[in-house]
């Protein structure tokens, strides 16, 4: 278990006319450390009698152990017709799209944002962006770019 590394990793495996790309979830010891001071900060609210704090914190809590341990793993399906995400997409449950290779104007990676996760993004038309692998950093997002754009008949630079 690392402290500050990436929160997923990233394989990719090659299946005949199908490029697999899996990213599987990883548990690190500074996610443990928002439970362990909500636990404390739960534990000080109840004994001054705070309930209106011991409510919101027990909420929060819930949330950040469900968040702990749900399968943030997803996979990427490539072929030379569209390109297939299932898994963690970035929202609260897990989540399917497809995408033809002809509406597909770019893959980026993006990061984090107020209302967005940070993650590889499949660009369509000019303005409209989905996530498509969510919790991959800058380089991972470029490798798995990489491995994609032979589909698209492109060249990748790195």
């Amino acid at each position: 278990m690392n402290w500050f590394g990436s929160a997923k990793q990233v394989e990719v495996v090659e299946q005949g006319d199908l490029l697999l790309i899996k990213a599987t979830g990883t548990r690190r010891a500074v996610d443990l450390l928002v439970p362990l001071f909500l636990a404390v900060w739960g534990y000080v609210a109840c004994r001054n009698e705070h309930w209106v704090s011991l409510v919101f914190v027990l909420f929060v809590f819930g949330s950040s152990v469900w968040f702990l341990f749900r399968d943030k793993g997803g996979e990427l399906r490539v072929t030379d017709t569209e390109i297939v995400a299932s898994g963690d997409l970035g929202g609260w449950g897990e989540g399917y799209v497809r995408f033809g290779w002809a509406d597909i104007s770019g893959l980026e990676y993006r990061q984090g944002e107020e209302d967005s996760n940070e993650g590889l993004y499949v660009r369509t038309g000019r303005w409209h962006t989905y996530c498509v692998m969510a919790g991959l950093n800058r380089e991972q997002s470029e490798e798995v770019d990489c491995s994609c754009l032979p589909a698209l008949s492109l060249c990748c630079d790195g």
